[in-house]
């Protein structure tokens, strides 16, 4: 599909990369405009861009979590990727089963179209997902829907669409491949660590989608760019910032784009509704910074002086526990301490109030680790949370998914950013209001 365009016209190169037995009608999906994601993924100027919705994780029919990024991967090369089952096993290397089935015609509403099922296993720290899925590729061949129909993750789809700069499926041109997936799933029923999670509050389901779906599109396309490769690449080298600079304030390009939302819906060149996030990476590939960023119906200065606040800061994941060190009229110490299993949040912070709130973990678990927050001066304001939180200093559960599959790095660090920006938003609005 291009971007915005018609989307190829040439069938030979459509089916180029497809098995030569698949000559059956494919499955007729809604075309995504991707030309908004272009533009987002130009102006936030982000390694990856992700949107969750509006609605809340406990909605009966939760909304897709989206991510979009930028490749050097073919089209044609993505394309035989996700017609492969054993190619999900070398892009996600924590998947330990990956078995197809035979290719086989399906007739319903849609007409004709073909199938093939594959029983898939993820390894993961203390309790792996399984289920069965089904490879259904679009008519055009320019996108692959995954329909998990059994087991973990069902029901559930993941929908997977590509497109170069012209809107045909043949480039050479470095990083001009665009790669937007989607992911609607109910994971809270996936297993007992899974569910503990998401009964901690609405917003961990759609938080934990997100990590899903970014992980897998940035494996997919990882893998596609290396033909051939045995297994996808990943990050490599120490994880941690390199000596002692700040994490810069950031998120402009970001805020300015979630800013536009007010403007026309997403694909008019304008931000559509909801939470927007950018994943930034190191050269290395390890992270680099998450950035979250909301409209909130605020001016930017009262937000700011809300989140500061103790009650609002007890908000933030794991910070049970709140003491004053000491403080002045531009800095405050405080001690940190958490109760969450398997995850260990402690530290003694500086946090600085200037034009942005930024905040630094000096000792303790997470020592280094860093956030900040900073607001449009429009109202409604749009406020973006970046962060950097040393999440594999955390307890030995995230250091052990962070080793099983160095993506979770990211994965999880975007899940976190997001509940914390949610949890941040309701409790200063609370607070707020409260005599």
């Amino acid at each position: 599909m291009g971007d915005g365009g018609a989307g190829p016209t040439s069938s030979a190169v459509a089916t180029e990369g497809a098995p030569s037995d698949l000559a059956l009608p494919r499955l007729a999906v809604p075309r995504i405009d991707l030309s908004s994601w272009r533009h987002a993924l130009t102006q936030a100027a982000p390694a990856s861009l992700g949107r969750f919705p509006e609605s809340r994780g406990d909605s009966p029919s939760p909304e897709p979590v989206e991510t979009a990024l930028l490749t050097s991967a073919r089209p044609q090369a993505l394309l035989a990727v996700l017609l492969d089952p054993a190619a999900y096993c070398r892009a996600v290397k924590s998947l330990v089963r990956c078995e197809g089935g035979p290719t086989i015609p399906v007739a319903d509403s849609h007409g004709t179209r073909w199938q093939r099922t594959v029983d898939w296993e993820l390894e993961i720290p203390l309790s792996n997902l399984a289920g069965r899925l089904q490879i259904e590729p679009d008519a055009d061949w320019t996108g692959v829907t995954l329909r998990f129909v059994s087991g973990d993750l069902a029901p559930g789809t993941l929908h997977v669409l590509w497109t170069d700069k012209g809107g045909s499926t043949a480039t050479t041109a470095p990083q001009s491949t665009l790669v937007w997936a989607s992911l609607t799933a109910h994971v809270r029923d996936a297993n007992w660590l899974l569910r503990r999670l998401a009964r901690r509050d609405p917003w961990t389901e759609p938080a934990i989608r997100g990590a899903i779906v970014w992980i897998a599109a940035q494996a997919l396309a990882a893998l596609a760019a290396q033909p051939g490769a045995s297994e996808g690449p990943r990050p490599a080298g120490p994880m941690g910032r390199t000596g002692d600079r700040p994490l810069a304030p950031g998120g402009a390009g970001l805020a300015a784009w979630v800013g536009s939302a007010g403007a026309g819906s997403a694909g008019s060149g304008s931000a559509g509704p909801g939470t927007w996030a950018a994943v930034e990476s190191a050269p290395s590939g390890r992270l680099a910074s998450i950035r979250i960023a909301r409209r909130w119906a605020w001016l930017a200065a009262d937000a700011l002086h809300q989140i500061a606040s103790v009650p609002v800061l007890r908000s933030f994941t794991g910070w049970s526990e709140i003491t004053a060190a000491r403080s002045n009229a531009s800095e405050a110490e405080i001690e940190v301490e958490d109760h969450i299993p398997f995850v260990d949040f402690s530290a003694r912070w500086r946090l600085s109030f200037g034009t942005n709130l930024e905040a630094r973990a000096l000792r303790g678990a997470v020592k280094g680790a860093e956030w900040s927050w900073s607001a449009t001066s429009s109202v409604p304001s749009t406020v973006v949370f970046s962060s950097y939180p040393r999440l594999e200093r955390s307890g030995w559960a995230p250091r052990r998914f962070i080793e099983a599959e160095p993506l979770l790095e990211h994965g999880l660090a975007l899940a976190l950013g997001y509940v914390n920006m949610m949890a941040v938003e309701q409790a200063a609005a609370s607070h707020r209001s409260s005599p």
